[in-house]
């Protein structure tokens, strides 16, 4: 298959978070319209709470990193949210307003040096690696629609683009668009084959860009496309959700349903699984200004 190929393959993946769509009373997105821009992130969100706090939202890992914007009661502030590597939590106080971008697995990097592993499963202030935060963060948030949020966003990100490791961060986003038109069915020694290069150097880059190894994000992608099927409803049985999915049966999706979800594929079928406070999960991203 060639490059080209590849690559606009790639672009159907929409991870999905229904944690923050079941629980916020708001929720809406927004894919990018520039070319600038469409390669490297999936989409603008903006989601909010009412009057009532929220904790244990289910998140699940997705391969992707978000950059959000949060305002409440107490200030605004900015936060990186590093994709996790299991079903995590986020929790949001009341009256809270979020506008985010969900970046592309690999795809942070071409703006900001900092190395995907460093912030797995984790949440770190903008403040810690851009100076300027603080003068960005009340500039999008004192903008008066959504697309003038994305627009100000978008400017930024512009000036701030740089030539990163070019021909390591064009190895990894063939390498992800290869995985993701996969649907998670390569494995690495595959795309070691594919592309001519060792798997321990692969292993190296997606640590570095992505913050997972191929074979995790591998895991991870088809998990995603497991519970997107699920929640969609469209299949007779689990067997053939599995079978679809690339599992060879329904056991083995159970046991990556338990590693990365903790808990088995029919506890996915429940509407109550994204419900935020339905049950304890580390609340490792914090809403809260």
């Amino acid at each position: 298959m060639k490059e080209s190929d590849v690559m606009n393959r790639s672009k159907s993946f929409h991870p999905l978070q229904p944690g923050f769509e079941k629980n916020f009373y708001l929720y809406s997105e927004i894919e990018p319209t520039s070319s600038d821009f469409s390669k490297c992130i999936l989409f603008y969100y903006e989601m909010a709470t009412g009057p009532f706090a929220l904790s244990f939202i289910p998140v699940l890992p997705d391969g992707c990193t978000d950059l959000v914007f949060i305002r409440d009661k107490n200030g605004c502030r900015t936060s990186l949210l590093g994709t996790s590597d299991s079903l995590a939590g986020a929790c949001c106080g009341e009256n809270t307003f979020i506008f985010g971008a969900r970046f592309a697995p690999g795809k942070f990097y071409s703006f900001f040096p900092v190395q995907a592993c460093e912030y797995l499963s984790a949440q770190i202030s903008f403040d810690s690696f851009y100076s300027e935060s603080k003068m960005l963060t009340q500039e999008v948030l004192c903008a008066d629609s959504f697309q003038k949020r994305i627009g100000i966003l978008e400017q930024f990100l512009r000036r701030n683009k740089q030539n990163q490791d070019p021909q390591n961060a064009r190895l990894v986003s063939y390498c992800v668009a290869r995985l993701i038109t996969s649907r998670g069915n390569l494995t690495v020694q595959q795309l070691g084959k594919d592309t001519a290069f060792s798997t321990r150097y692969l292993n190296k880059l997606f640590q570095k860009m992505v913050g997972l190894s191929p074979k995790q994000f591998s895991e991870i992608l088809r998990i995603q496309y497991s519970v997107q099927y699920i929640i969609s409803g469209a299949y007779s049985n689990l067997a053939e959700v599995s079978a679809e999915s690339g599992y060879y049966d329904q056991s083995h999706m159970n046991r990556a349903c338990l590693k990365y979800l903790n808990c088995t594929s029919s506890s996915v079928k429940r509407d109550s699984f994204f419900t935020a406070n339905r049950v304890a999960l580390p609340n490792i991203y914090s809403f809260y200004s």
